[in-house]
Protein backbone atom coordinates (compact mmCIF):
# COMPACT_ATOMS: atom_id res chain seq x y z
CA UNK A 1 0.00 0.00 0.00
CA UNK A 2 1.24 3.27 -0.86
CA UNK A 3 1.07 5.95 2.36
CA UNK A 4 0.57 9.55 0.28
CA UNK A 5 1.52 12.28 2.66
CA UNK A 6 -0.04 15.29 2.14
CA UNK A 7 -1.86 18.29 4.48
CA UNK A 8 -4.06 21.00 3.27
CA UNK A 9 -2.41 23.52 4.85
CA UNK A 10 0.17 23.42 1.41
CA UNK A 11 -2.83 24.91 -0.23
CA UNK A 12 -3.45 27.75 2.18
CA UNK A 13 -1.15 30.53 0.05
CA UNK A 14 -0.33 31.54 -3.19
CA UNK A 15 -1.31 34.09 -6.24
CA UNK A 16 -3.81 33.02 -8.98
CA UNK A 17 -1.80 34.59 -11.62
CA UNK A 18 1.17 32.41 -10.10
CA UNK A 19 1.91 29.26 -11.85
CA UNK A 20 3.14 27.34 -8.81
CA UNK A 21 -0.36 27.65 -7.05
CA UNK A 22 -2.43 26.12 -4.48
CA UNK A 23 -5.00 24.29 -7.77
CA UNK A 24 -1.66 22.34 -8.64
CA UNK A 25 -2.14 19.86 -5.25
CA UNK A 26 -6.01 20.56 -4.88
CA UNK A 27 -6.30 19.09 -8.24
CA UNK A 28 -3.94 16.02 -7.70
CA UNK A 29 -5.70 15.02 -4.35
CA UNK A 30 -9.04 15.30 -5.98
CA UNK A 31 -7.91 12.83 -8.95
CA UNK A 32 -5.86 10.42 -6.28
CA UNK A 33 -8.53 9.94 -4.11
CA UNK A 34 -10.48 8.87 -6.92
CA UNK A 35 -7.83 6.65 -8.21
CA UNK A 36 -6.41 5.12 -5.61
CA UNK A 37 -9.39 5.22 -2.16
CA UNK A 38 -7.16 2.68 -0.87
CA UNK A 39 -3.60 4.55 -0.16
CA UNK A 40 -3.39 5.74 3.35
CA UNK A 41 -3.25 9.33 3.85
CA UNK A 42 -1.02 11.09 6.29
CA UNK A 43 -0.17 14.48 7.38
CA UNK A 44 3.56 15.54 7.96
CA UNK A 45 5.30 16.81 10.68
CA UNK A 46 7.30 20.14 10.87
CA UNK A 47 10.94 19.27 9.79
CA UNK A 48 12.93 20.42 12.92
CA UNK A 49 15.14 23.94 13.06
CA UNK A 50 17.97 21.29 13.68
CA UNK A 51 17.08 19.23 10.59
CA UNK A 52 17.00 22.08 8.92
CA UNK A 53 20.08 23.85 9.83
CA UNK A 54 22.12 21.15 8.55
CA UNK A 55 21.31 22.63 5.09
CA UNK A 56 20.70 26.18 5.48
CA UNK A 57 22.35 29.00 7.50
CA UNK A 58 20.83 30.46 10.34
CA UNK A 59 20.30 33.60 8.60
CA UNK A 60 18.13 31.90 5.80
CA UNK A 61 15.93 31.01 8.41
CA UNK A 62 15.46 34.72 9.40
CA UNK A 63 14.80 35.80 6.08
CA UNK A 64 11.89 33.26 5.48
CA UNK A 65 10.26 35.76 7.86
CA UNK A 66 10.91 38.69 6.33
CA UNK A 67 7.88 40.00 4.24
CA UNK A 68 9.80 41.02 1.14
CA UNK A 69 9.97 38.51 -1.70
CA UNK A 70 12.71 37.31 -2.29
CA UNK A 71 12.83 37.35 -6.36
CA UNK A 72 9.89 37.24 -9.02
CA UNK A 73 9.39 33.91 -9.21
CA UNK A 74 9.24 33.28 -4.77
CA UNK A 75 7.47 35.83 -3.39
CA UNK A 76 6.94 36.02 0.12
CA UNK A 77 3.94 34.56 1.71
CA UNK A 78 2.87 34.62 5.74
CA UNK A 79 3.89 31.79 7.32
CA UNK A 80 5.51 30.87 4.43
CA UNK A 81 8.91 29.07 6.84
CA UNK A 82 6.49 26.81 8.29
CA UNK A 83 4.54 25.94 5.34
CA UNK A 84 8.32 25.03 3.98
CA UNK A 85 9.40 23.00 7.05
CA UNK A 86 5.67 21.09 6.55
CA UNK A 87 6.86 19.96 2.73
CA UNK A 88 10.64 19.26 4.35
CA UNK A 89 8.97 17.21 6.99
CA UNK A 90 6.73 15.36 4.46
CA UNK A 91 9.76 14.33 2.79
CA UNK A 92 11.81 13.32 5.79
CA UNK A 93 8.35 11.05 6.07
CA UNK A 94 8.60 9.74 3.01
CA UNK A 95 12.10 8.68 3.72
CA UNK A 96 11.32 7.26 6.72
CA UNK A 97 8.85 4.87 5.30
CA UNK A 98 11.13 4.26 2.77
CA UNK A 99 13.71 2.72 4.91
CA UNK A 100 11.10 0.49 6.42
CA UNK A 101 10.76 -0.79 2.74
CA UNK A 102 7.33 1.11 2.00
CA UNK A 103 6.56 3.12 -0.41
CA UNK A 104 5.30 6.66 -0.41
CA UNK A 105 4.51 9.78 -1.95
CA UNK A 106 4.75 13.47 -0.60
CA UNK A 107 2.00 15.88 -1.60
CA UNK A 108 3.16 18.96 -0.68
CA UNK A 109 4.32 22.13 -1.79
CA UNK A 110 6.11 24.73 -1.76
CA UNK A 111 8.76 22.69 -3.93
CA UNK A 112 11.96 22.43 -2.18
CA UNK A 113 14.94 21.19 -4.40
CA UNK A 114 16.43 25.13 -6.28
CA UNK A 115 16.89 26.91 -2.60
CA UNK A 116 20.45 26.90 -1.88
CA UNK A 117 22.03 26.80 1.81
CA UNK A 118 21.17 30.97 2.07
CA UNK A 119 18.96 31.61 -0.71
CA UNK A 120 15.26 31.04 -1.76
CA UNK A 121 14.84 31.04 -5.39
CA UNK A 122 12.73 28.63 -7.85
CA UNK A 123 9.61 28.15 -6.25
CA UNK A 124 11.44 27.04 -3.31
CA UNK A 125 12.10 28.30 0.02
CA UNK A 126 13.95 25.38 1.85
CA UNK A 127 15.65 22.56 0.26
CA UNK A 128 13.31 19.77 1.08
CA UNK A 129 15.24 17.61 -1.10
CA UNK A 130 18.48 17.97 0.43
CA UNK A 131 16.95 18.02 3.97
CA UNK A 132 15.51 14.78 3.87
CA UNK A 133 18.56 13.33 2.02
CA UNK A 134 20.89 14.11 5.18
CA UNK A 135 17.87 12.91 7.48
CA UNK A 136 18.45 9.64 5.98
CA UNK A 137 22.27 9.21 5.89
CA UNK A 138 22.24 10.18 9.44
CA UNK A 139 19.10 8.19 10.51
CA UNK A 140 20.23 4.89 7.74
CA UNK A 141 23.88 5.56 9.82
CA UNK A 142 22.83 4.76 13.37
CA UNK A 143 22.72 1.28 14.60
CA UNK A 144 19.04 -0.19 15.29
CA UNK A 145 17.84 -0.43 18.36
Amino acid sequence: MVTLIYDKAATEFGQDEHPERPERLINTEAYLLDKHPDWLWVRPRLATVEEVLRVHHPEHLDRLRQPIDFDADTPYYPGIGEHARRAAGAAIGSVDLALRGRESFSLMRPPGHHATSGEAMGFCYLNSIAIAALYGQIKNSLPSL
